[in-house]
């Protein structure tokens, strides 16, 4: 027989050993263990407060520029708003003992950057909803600030936008007066040089001719200044035109579905069960560690009884 198969059979002889030690303490590992498991299930079942999960997502307040479209802007950056909520209800509660109720987390949803998550443990689900509804209110409260402004912008660029039109009609009714006199112009005009082409084709005349030339030239200008006056009332129209459009608009901003308060969506997600504590987990671990603290400890007592 070699050094190494010795070794094996060391090894093997001191396994047995140390199994035959282990069931003559069987009896006291089972009570160490189950004393460590009655323990785990007094703390379970007796001191640890049930604490139940309620948790919401939360959708921000927005606006859209327009109603058809899918982009909504924030009344409140809501990077900003999840980090005071965080100091509010996370950071400024956190050493604050006994309370029946604690957040979980507050953070941003990875798939949609207008929406954040809400989570809390509380001692049972109606503490937790109320405190969510509390966060609801509050952020409700700051849009409606926010919406009020918003809205009062969108009323002003309304009223501007009226005032633009009044005058742009008033301007429109000069063009028209103007037109009109222009017309006017251009008929006795054209008139009166139907008049002197008739006498200059009953006579040569110097004077008639340049009196005729002059006439012509005046036309000319007239017939500049009328297309000059028709082309400011159509572009005065369209003016107008485009300002009621954005006014139609700018109402449209104002409306329901254009914008929306900070809300829940779906609804506050509760559960039957608590999540803490965790009794099957907290049972087991218990079990575990009293079944390795008895082995160690009918170990050193077998080593220490056996050295005396």
């Amino acid at each position: 027989m070699n050094k190494e198969e010795n070794l094996v059979k060391d090894d093997e002889i001191d396994l047995v050993e140390l199994f035959k030690t282990l069931c003559g303490y069987k009896i006291i590992i089972f009570l160490v263990t189950f004393l460590f498991v009655a323990l785990g299930a007094i703390y379970v079942f007796v001191i640890a407060t049930p604490k139940y999960e309620i948790s919401a997502t939360f959708e921000n307040g927005y606006y859209k520029d327009l109603p058809a479209s899918n982009e909504k802007k924030s009344f409140a950056d809501i990077i900003s708003r999840i980090e005071t909520l965080n100091v509010k209800w996370i950071k400024s509660l956190e050493k604050i003992p006994n309370m029946d109720f604690k957040f979980n987390k507050i953070e941003l949803m990875k798939d949609d950057k207008s929406r954040f998550n809400v989570s809390i443990f509380a001692n049972n689900n109606e503490i937790g909803i109320s405190k969510i509804k509390e966060i609801l209110t509050n952020l409700k409260n700051e849009d409606e600030i926010d919406l009020k402004i918003y809205k009062k912008n969108i009323e002003n660029k309304i009223n501007d936008a009226i005032k633009t039109i009044n005058i742009l009609k008033q301007k429109e009714l000069s063009l028209q007066n103007s037109l009109k006199m222009a017309d006017k112009e251009s008929s006795d005009t054209l008139q009166k040089i139907t008049e002197f082409n008739k006498k200059l084709s009953n006579q040569n005349n110097v004077n008639l001719e340049i009196a005729l030339a002059s006439l012509f030239d005046l036309r000319t200008r007239i017939e500049n200044k009328r297309l000059s006056l028709t082309n400011s009332i159509a572009e005065n129209k369209t003016n107008i035109v485009n300002l009621e459009t954005s006014i139609e608009n700018l109402r449209i901003k104002i409306l329901p579905i254009s914008y929306s308060e900070t809300k829940i969506l779906s609804s506050i997600v509760t559960y039957e069960n608590p999540a803490k504590p965790k009794k099957a987990l907290i049972l087991l671990i218990s079990c575990f560690v009293g079944f390795f603290v008895s082995i160690f400890g009918v170990l050193v007592w077998d080593a220490v009884k056996n050295k005396k």
